[in-house]
């Protein structure tokens, strides 16, 4: 792809410039759309296709330069407008958005994607009852046979803040009786039911939606090296352990997981490919790469899951401080044992595409147990002023190679972050490292999620031009940091020891939603 588009056709450049933001390769589509806006500058098709680009990436303030001057070239262009709306809710400008909402709404009337603008503009500036409003006519205006899913979880969580919850369960009940296979909405509906006290309600229904989706999946078309190599030693230290039934299976299934690595490419240049399966090998492997073959089982303790030394009290004066507190000791003997046991033998690793060959595990697919929510539980009493205030809104745990690399930097959209380890310290072959860098500087007002969230070149240029440090925190086996999530933060390096039990493994638990009031 050439690096200086020549052509003087916007439709095309337009299309090519979309096409390579879709497929994430934002340096061409940022050229092609800059190339559409400097031959037609009037041309309003370049300039909110240039837009919505800057406005995925979370370069809010120049998406909305380029959404005004094409609204100044075009004033009834509606995707302008709505484009608009759209930026100035996330840069936390609700009231200017709700205005252009307003007038969206009143000369177009039936159009789903105003109503859903005015919807979201209400709840930015708290006009609760009038959010709930547009939500009902944005589900009135919706084809029936395919839910709006994002619309029906804003709605629930529009009711949850007016605390009509009868009415948010039911709304997000009939979202997964429409949409049963919809992992956000059995999410949503399970992390509802545990803010209400119903843990084990929440486990079944994220046990169900995990029975629907990968009961009989359609098999998968192409696998990472590292996920086979990951597997191949999970399924064989199931294949040994006494207490797991059925080993026999998985010690043959291993074998063929083997066969098929060998026959992937190897080398520097297979890093980070997702290689496509022969028919062949989808035959073989590819139903069992997206079924939950194991979970095992993890139950709430008694008579708690953390640690009984904790010290409450100095542990919340410390994070009033900083913003970042380090927590040792933080489960009990018991609690990590059991969750530790529960991380090796359950193969919920499914997310394997990171560029730093990690694997992820998450609550919508089968990261869920009653221990699991216990701890979370435990946390937000024991921590009344730091945690308490925040209910669970998302929970994983990542596995990673002995000497890959690991999570860039980043900041989250919770209100809190509380990160712990689970390997063995002996695994770790830098004590010194390993853990966790937490960066004492906040992204500013107008960075949307996109580029607080998933643009590490740009963080790290904003980190180097201020004066805040950094906090190294080394890899401790029940060590764990609770910080707030707006801090930038990032996996230490890290080398541990080859073999499947020494596998550094971490879990995350985000409380509360910075973009929520």
């Amino acid at each position: 792809m050439s690096d200086v588009p020549t052509s003087t056709d916007v439709p095309e450049l337009v299309r090519l410039g979309r096409l390579a933001a879709h497929h994430g390769q934002l340096e061409h589509a940022e050229r092609f759309l800059a190339r559409a806006c400097e031959i037609a500058p009037a041309d309003p098709r370049g300039r909110v296709a240039f837009a919505d680009m800057l406005a995925g990436a979370g370069r809010l303030a120049e998406a909305m330069s380029h959404y005004e001057a094409a609204l100044t070239a075009a004033p009834d262009d509606v995707d302008a407008a709505l484009g608009l709306g759209e930026a100035q809710v996330a840069s936390g400008s609700g009231a200017s958005a709700l205005a252009r909402a307003v007038a969206l709404t009143e000369t177009h009337g039936d159009l789903l994607e105003a109503w859903w603008l005015r919807a979201k503009a209400h709840a930015a500036v708290s006009d609760l009852a009038l959010s709930l409003t547009a939500y009902d006519r944005v589900l009135a205006l919706e084809p029936a046979e395919s839910p709006v899913e994002r619309a029906h979880l804003e709605r629930a969580t529009v009711l949850e803040r007016l605390g009509r919850l009868d009415e948010a369960r039911e709304g997000l009940e009939e979202l997964v009786r429409r949409a049963p296979l919809s992992k956000r909405a059995s999410k949503h509906l399970a992390l509802h039911l545990l803010e209400r006290g119903e843990p084990d309600r929440a486990l079944h229904e994220l046990s169900a939606s995990l029975e629907r989706r990968r009961s009989k999946p359609t098999p998968a078309r192409s696998v990472t090296r590292w996920r086979l190599e990951h597997d191949i030693e999970q399924l064989r230290y199931l294949a040994s352990s006494t207490s797991v039934p059925e080993r026999e299976r998985f010690g043959l299934l291993a074998d063929r997981y083997a066969a098929v690595l060998a026959e992937l490419p190897r080398g520097p240049e297979a890093f980070g490919i997702a290689n496509p399966l022969s028919e062949a090998q989808r035959a073989s492997i590819g139903e069992s790469l997206e079924r939950a073959l194991h979970i095992a089982d993890a139950p709430r303790l008694e008579p708690r899951a953390l640690s009984a030394t904790l010290d409450s009290q100095a542990i919340e004066q410390s994070f009033s401080k900083r913003g970042i507190v380090v927590v040792d000791g933080l489960l009990s003997p018991e609690a990590l044992s059991s969750l530790r046991r529960y991380c090796l033998e359950s193969t919920f690793w499914f997310k394997h595409d990171y560029q730093g060959g990690y694997l992820g595990a998450f609550v919508s697919d089968g990261f869920a147990c009653g221990l699991l929510f216990q701890i979370a539980d435990e946390l937000r009493r024991a921590l009344p002023e730091v945690v308490g205030p925040h209910p669970l809104r998302q929970m994983w745990a990542y596995r990673y190679d002995s000497q890959r690399t690991g999570i860039g930097l980043h900041a989250d959209r919770a209100r809190v972050n509380v990160n712990f380890w689970l390997t063995p310290d002996e695994a770790n072959l830098d004590p010194a490292s390993g853990g966790l860098v937490v960066h004492e500087r906040r992204p500013p007002a107008d960075w949307g999620y996109q580029a607080y969230n998933r643009d590490p070149a740009r963080i790290r240029a904003f980190l180097d031009e201020g004066p805040e440090g950094h906090v190294d925190v080394p890899h401790r086996q029940n060590r764990a940091v609770i910080f707030d999530s707006s801090l930038f933060h990032a996996t230490a390096p890290f080398r541990f020891r080859q073999g499947f039990e020494s596998r550094r493994i971490n879990v995350t638990m985000l409380f509360g939603d910075r973009e929520r009031a």
